[in-house]
């Protein structure tokens, strides 16, 4: 149910049921529902991005029947909980949702004004038809001059708070609304990393060349790399000729598969490139800028150095870092990284002593190039599932 008056605060908030909940299997049914609809709803509008979603829900429903027939029996809702989703991914506020509704519980998820309402408001509309009345009064979807009012409200008194966007967003909001929440989910900023082999990138036909970098293009946002899951840095895998000729090949698909000239964000440029002058200034770094992608510097930045990035010139810059093996890029592989997705690299047996030998530094996610932002019920190492529904031990 969406809601944007005050009028209708009041009722929501002291006439819905917390402890009414529809059975598991009737939840899933009415998933299958709403993925056939918004598919639906995708071709009309031609949205890639509700494909997209509509195939996280198959996926969601194939994973929560798993993992509802191996947990016990006694598995129940969290209660209530309140989703403060981030801006930067459009349909994020759904996305959220989901793992929460199929866990049992009520929701309130605000919605960020930058996103289209009409938009958003289409698919509020196929979740209401397809869940029914009575579980819409518990799905509340909310926005416009009753933000404050039941952010505040529904903060007190959840069971349970999801917080997605930046550090300085999350500690905002964390102090404008305090909780009494048992549990809490900070989303914070994160980074990610590719790692591409060099010559099997090199050995690939055109074709397959093209879809890779447009695969890494999807994964980067268009190369804004504003999600959390997108490649900020990118590691190349090969000796120093080697990773080169990859490097200037992939460059160059991945300009032609930018329809804006670099010069239409000649401003943005500059300043990175400043910026990139006080960071050399500051930190005595030689690190080589290859070339310009709309407006974001390509730096090739010497391994040994790779530690000493600054996160605050991240956003900034397409960052290549080059390591001749497995073994070199576990030496310097960065801390936090959330995901890594890869080209190439299809030896389980190497993947798995990789990420062993990273430790405490492993990545949350390894998963292939073009599948960086595909959402999944386990996110950031959390299980959504298990953080959100609760189990009765009986002894």
């Amino acid at each position: 149910m969406y809601i944007n008056s005050k009028s209708q605060v009041k009722e929501i908030i002291d006439q819905v049921p917390e402890d009414y909940c529809i059975h598991i299997s009737k939840r899933l049914e009415s998933l299958r529902l709403l993925s056939k609809s918004l598919s639906k709803l995708s071709i009309k509008l031609r949205s890639n991005e509700l494909l997209a979603l509509v195939r996280f829900i198959n996926e969601a429903i194939d994973q929560s029947e798993e993992w509802f027939q191996r947990a016990q029996k006694m598995v129940l809702p969290r209660g209530s909980v309140i989703h403060i989703p981030s801006s930067n991914i459009t349909l994020m506020a759904i996305y959220s949702w989901l793992p929460s509704y199929i866990a049992g519980n009520m929701n309130y998820i605000r919605l960020s004004r930058r996103i289209d309402e009409e938009y958003i408001k289409n698919i509020i509309s196929e979740i209401d038809l397809a869940i029914g009345v009575d579980e819409s009064r518990r799905q509340i979807f909310y926005s416009g001059k009753v933000e404050d009012e039941i952010t505040a409200i529904t903060s007190k008194v959840a069971d349970a708070r999801i917080i997605w966007g930046d550090n300085e967003t999350i500690n905002m909001i964390k102090s404008k609304y305090p909780t009494n929440a048992s549990i809490e989910l900070n989303f914070k900023t994160r980074y990610s990393a590719s790692l591409i082999d060099s010559q099997f990138y090199l050995n690939s036909d055109e074709d397959s060349k093209e879809r890779l970098s447009r695969q890494y293009m999807n994964d980067s946002l268009l190369l804004s790399f504003n999600a959390c899951s997108s490649p900020h840095y990118t590691f190349w895998l090969g000796s120093d000729s080697i990773n080169i000729k990859a490097q200037k090949d992939f460059i160059c698909k991945l300009k032609k598969l930018t329809s804006m000239q670099d010069l239409a964000t000649g401003a943005i440029t500059t300043e990175n490139i400043r910026k990139l002058q006080t960071s050399a200034a500051i930190d005595n770094l030689d690190d080589k800028v290859l070339d310009i992608i709309r407006g974001k510097g390509v730096i090739k930045v010497s391994s040994n150095r790779n530690k000493r990035l600054r996160e605050d010139l991240l956003k900034g810059f397409i960052y290549y870092i080059d390591a001749k093996d497995m073994n070199e890029l576990s030496n310097i592989f960065p801390h936090s990284i959330q995901t890594l997705t890869y080209i190439g690299i299809i030896d389980s047996k190497l993947i798995n002593q990789f990420l062993e030998s990273l430790g405490e530094r492993a990545p949350d996610r390894f998963v292939p190039t073009g599948e960086g932002l595909k959402f999944s019920l386990c996110w950031d190492g959390q299980n959504f599932l298990e953080s959100l529904t609760r189990k009765v031990c009986v002894t």
